[in-house]
């Protein structure tokens, strides 16, 4: 993690991974989204046109943007009323946690910065404990990465009040599940524009992924041996006019013969 995000061993270190690790068991029913969100692995556009770059496409499904980014799926000018619903409900979540007033300006302003891609201002008594938070990254919030020193700014501001329930660290676990919560609520709004809202929208997403798909495999016809060529026989035109699962059925059976034989036609000259 310390070459994958850029961190020293200190900003490893001044991460509060217990509080990280509490939040996370709360979302046991989605574990594996939270994994692959955590280990930066999520299904974005981005990812999968590099697997894949005729099946999937790079692009935001929501807005114009070409190359849809981790970053990207709670920046999208299309997440607006999410982004607005987000920052009142932090305000919100921290009033109602006793949140110390300088930290929760703190976490307020950092976490609008990461939504909306713009650096953060903060007073010059904040400045010391931004910058803690800024070495981790302000995007790290929504992957429940935040400094030992808000936790141990928050503690003294409990002191003498703190009890079993109300303490610095269960604060700092439900700011952490907050943003968790949020992360959930943008992601599958994103999976709804990206796969369809409904059954026609879906059926309609799913057919245009199979029209790219057949395309690219006719490209091969004139470089595939003459005994399979046959599979051809039927014209483009009128492939693409078949039902959806005519051409998915088409394109599980021949794909890997169609592309195999094409790489040994490249071997072999």
């Amino acid at each position: 993690m310390i070459n994958k995000y850029d961190w020293d061993e200190d900003t490893f270190d001044d991460i509060e991974w217990e509080a990280h690790r509490r939040a996370g068991n709360r979302h046991h029913k989605r574990r594996t989204t939270l994994n692959k969100h955590l280990g930066r692995c999520l299904p974005v556009g981005k990812r999968v046109h590099m697997y894949d770059a005729v099946k999937y496409r790079s692009n935001c499904p929501a807005c114009p943007e070409p190359v849809e980014s981790y970053a990207h799926v709670y920046q999208c000018p299309s997440r607006q009323e999410w982004r607005k619903k987000f920052l009142v409900g932090l305000r919100k979540k921290l009033r109602a946690l006793n949140t110390e007033l300088g930290l929760s300006e703190l976490i307020y302003a950092g976490a609008k910065s990461a939504v909306t891609g713009v650096a953060p201002r903060f007073s010059s008594e904040l400045r010391t404990i931004a910058a803690a938070q800024e070495a981790i990254g302000w995007t790290h919030l929504f992957k429940g990465r935040i400094s030992k020193q808000w936790i141990a700014r928050q503690r003294t501001h409990i002191g003498d009040n703190s009890t079993k329930k109300k303490n610095a660290m269960n604060w700092a676990t439900q700011v952490i599940d907050y943003f968790y919560t949020q992360w959930f609520k943008v992601w599958d709004e994103r999976n709804l524009d990206r796969h369809g809202k409904d059954y026609q929208e879906q059926a309609n997403k799913l057919k245009d992924q199979a029209y790219r798909e057949m395309t690219h495999l006719y490209t091969f016809e004139p470089t595939v041996p003459d005994d399979i060529r046959w599979l051809f026989i039927t014209p483009l035109e009128e492939c693409l006019q078949w039902p959806l699962y005519r051409m998915r059925a088409w394109i599980s059976n021949w794909e890997t013969i169609i592309t195999k034989e094409y790489a040994t036609q490249l071997e072999t000259g």
